[in-house]
């Protein structure tokens, strides 16, 4: 046996084909030749091999696709020397080391037995072909497809290490490098730390068999930061995985838009929140997008309950008796609704905005149930006021710090003698009486050091010619922006003042009787009592006393004119 070996020996070195000599002892299969040509194919040296198991000599790596090939093999081995037939078997992939890693490797291999004389197998001869270099060759003229290459996505080929083994025009763009430059690299440089152990653990997945879509951050050789979507598939060839096929899309631009778009739709959302307004969006269906706090707080109902539901499957018709019918015409006339109602079911009163925009409605709506009750109390107050200004005797006027009318209230008419249009924009000063100008003006001067003057009588013109006597209370309410003037309360004083001037007259008259009797009187009294004294108490002589007495009658007549003239003066009173 050991002669026949050595005669078919020269024979196997001259030739340029792979050949091994293995013992049929299964299951080992002992390599006992390999000629110069294997050893080159495999990179190995003869006395590293020889001697051993052929699974020994060329281990495989390990792995489900490698596996396979060291089946198929040992059953090739098994087949030929049960049934003493040679035996083919092409297109294998067995991945031999290869320096510190281990290679993508492909085979076809033919197994013939060798017979002694008696038929028995004595030697398999196992003929092997390296066919990797045509197998990815291959792949790679399939992935440089003229529309592949022209595709804006990027569209490549992995081997099972990871290294590049083609890739389109958008690929070489997105590396930044040629595709010389880019098929002396793996993956591996591109891909950032962050991503990495996302990234190889999708990898891994890949050569295993399982198609992955994932997200990573991408460098290209410049720098330049991306990132990517990818969708990855095994490469097989007679169901042998022998890499990884590659769409690539850069989606930078779009994830920024994205970030910006949820940065906006935070603000928005915060400025929503913000806002004392209930708010709520709805699509064209009905169906609530977005919900606020507020609109939680009024309406009583969370926004977990109601978004992504319709609105009336959520809210009674008696929350917004209204809505329905100003929802619909928003929506169908595309504009916009503002009206207020009272909701039954709230107890409130309600403030609702509605807006159309592209996808549906936006709706605001506030509890305005005080502002109702105040405007309720000031219109009753109102009513009050007027019924006291048109009905009250009293003019209420409202001028500017110049004097002008502003407002004048309708008894103007029976006062001043002409209604509110006529006095509206004329000057107070056109009306008042020469003599009082001076005062007056100096009156409404001295409205801007006090709140409240006082405006004594002064003559004002009525019906344009007839003087009369009034008095005003000027209060300054400019600052109210309700107001804005000088308000006047005025009343017709003239009888006042006609009925002072009479009692003015009346005291006149009395200082003057006051005067006749402290005057007038004294003297020819005094006279009667002296000549009485005399008369008593000095003079007994009767001529005398007859002279005295005629004197004494004389100052009585005297006395008496006086009485007479004070008795005429007051029936004048």
């Amino acid at each position: 046996m050991t002669q026949d070996l050595d005669n078919i020996r020269p024979f196997l070195e001259a030739s340029p084909n792979a050949y091994l000599i293995l013992r049929p002892d299964r299951p080992h299969f002992t390599i006992l030749e390999a000629n110069r040509a294997l050893c080159e194919i495999t990179h190995r040296k003869r006395e590293d091999i020889v001697g051993k198991s052929i699974f020994d000599g060329f281990k495989a790596m390990s792995g489900e696709q490698n596996e396979k090939g060291v089946r198929v093999l040992r059953d090739c081995l098994e087949r030929t020397v049960i049934l003493k037939k040679k035996h083919r078997c092409s297109l294998q992939r067995y991945d031999l080391q290869d320096g510190e890693g281990f290679g993508v490797r492909f085979w076809n291999y033919e197994v013939a037995p060798i017979l002694d004389d008696a038929g028995d197998v004595s030697y398999l001869l196992e003929h092997v072909v390296d066919v990797t270099d045509s197998v990815l060759a291959e792949a790679e003229e399939k992935a440089r497809d003229p529309l592949i290459d022209s595709c804006p996505d990027a569209i490549g080929s992995l081997d099972i290490k990871g290294n590049f083994l083609s890739a389109n025009r958008a690929m070489l763009e997105l590396t930044e490098c040629t595709r010389e430059e880019l098929f002396r690299h793996s993956f591996v440089p591109f891909i950032p730390m962050e991503s990495f152990t996302h990234v190889f653990s999708s990898f891994q997945k890949i050569i295993g068999g399982e198609a992955q879509n994932f997200e990573t951050h991408f460098v290209s050789t410049k720098g330049s930061r991306f990132v990517i979507s990818v969708s990855c598939m095994p490469i097989k060839i007679q169901q042998e995985i022998i890499g990884v096929h590659f769409v690539a899309r850069n989606v930078t631009n779009l994830r920024n838009a994205e970030k910006q778009l949820e940065q906006y739709h935070l603000r928005l959302a915060s400025i929503v929140e913000s806002i004392r307004d209930g708010f709520f969006a709805m699509d064209r269906n009905g169906v609530i997008e977005y919900w606020n706090r507020e609109a939680e707080r009024v309406l009583g109902v969370d926004s977990d309950d109601v978004v992504g539901k319709n609105i009336w499957h959520v809210l009674s018709s008696n929350l917004f008796p209204r809505f329905y019918a100003s929802q619909q015409r928003a929506l169908n006339e595309r504009i916009p609704i503002r009206y207020e109602e009272y909701s039954q079911a709230l107890k409130s009163w309600l403030e609702v905005a509605i807006f159309p925009s592209p996808n549906g409605l936006s709706v605001y709506f506030k509890d305005i149930s005080e502002r109702v009750a105040v405007e309720q109390a000031l219109e009753a107050s109102e009513q009050r006021f007027k019924a006291m200004v048109q009905n009250g005797s009293d003019v209420i006027s409202i001028l500017d710090r110049k004097g002008n009318y502003l407002y004048m209230s309708p008894s103007s008419k029976a006062t001043l003698g002409r209604g509110p249009d006529f006095w509206i924009g004329r000057n107070v000063l056109e009306f008042v009486h020469p003599d009082d100008l001076d005062r007056v003006s100096s009156m409404l001067l001295n409205t801007t050091k006090e709140k409240l003057v006082y405006l004594a009588p002064f003559r004002f013109k009525r019906n344009g010619f007839e003087y009369r006597w009034i008095e005003s209370i000027v209060t300054d309410m400019t600052n109210d922006p309700a107001v804005g003037g000088l308000v006047a309360n005025t009343q017709d004083v003239t009888e006042r003042v006609e009925y002072v001037k009479a009692i003015e007259e009346q005291n006149k008259r009395l200082r003057d009787i006051a005067f006749i009797q402290s005057h007038l009187v004294r003297a020819p009294l005094m006279r009667i009592k002296g000549l009485a004294d005399v008369i008593t108490n000095y003079e007994t002589d009767p001529t005398q006393v007859k002279a005295l007495l005629g004197l004494l009658d004389q100052a009585a007549d005297e006395l008496d004119d006086v009485v007479r003239d004070i008795v005429e003066k007051t029936d004048n009173l």
